[in-house]
């Protein structure tokens, strides 16, 4: 398995945990914004997960042109123009034990000033209001596709403007 093939089953699988625990930041750091000294950290695993994540990533999707086709915990199934992805969010952190490192991501794309990390098949993500956006395509050929750069382009768009929900 190569490189990329790798750090794309590595996404797929922190998917999975993310929507099904509800992972956000790291469990010793507070929220962004947060007093560091009276600020409770913010669970790994909520019951119910994030809702208000969820429907934030939801109405991101939907705005840039897509349906929610189905839901995973908090990852969510999207469908539209020809593609089928999967796509979360997280606390934006750059300790989350279940992902690679920054260092191990491309810079894959450019937004105007947001910089699209990724992988060359199956992953892309991007920083949004204290979160960070993830979409995956799956590592299967053909079973899910990403979005092509112009609608990349909608979704980061849409990241941007639609109010994000404050941190848990």
């Amino acid at each position: 398995m190569g490189r990329s093939a790798q750090i794309g089953a590595a996404v797929v699988a922190a998917a999975a945990l993310a929507g099904l625990a509800g992972c956000g930041a790291a469990a010793d750091r507070p929220p962004a914004g947060a007093d560091s000294a009276s600020a409770a950290p913010c669970p790994l695993d909520r019951a119910g997960g994030f809702p208000e994540r969820r429907a934030w990533v939801r109405a991101v999707a939907e705005q840039a042109g897509y349906a929610i086709v189905d839901r995973l915990g908090d990852t969510l199934v999207v469908a539209g123009r020809g593609r089928t992805f999967s796509a979360w969010a997280v606390e934006d952190s750059d300790h989350d034990p279940h992902l690679p490192r920054i260092e191990e991501w491309d810079v894959v794309a450019r937004v105007g000033a947001v910089d699209v990390h990724g992988d060359a098949r199956s992953t892309r993500w991007w920083p949004a209001q204290g979160y960070l956006v993830w979409i995956a395509g799956g590592v299967r050929p053909g079973r899910y596709r990403l979005p092509g750069a112009e609608e990349l382009s909608a979704l980061v768009a849409a990241s941007l403007s639609l109010p994000a929900p404050p941190p848990c």
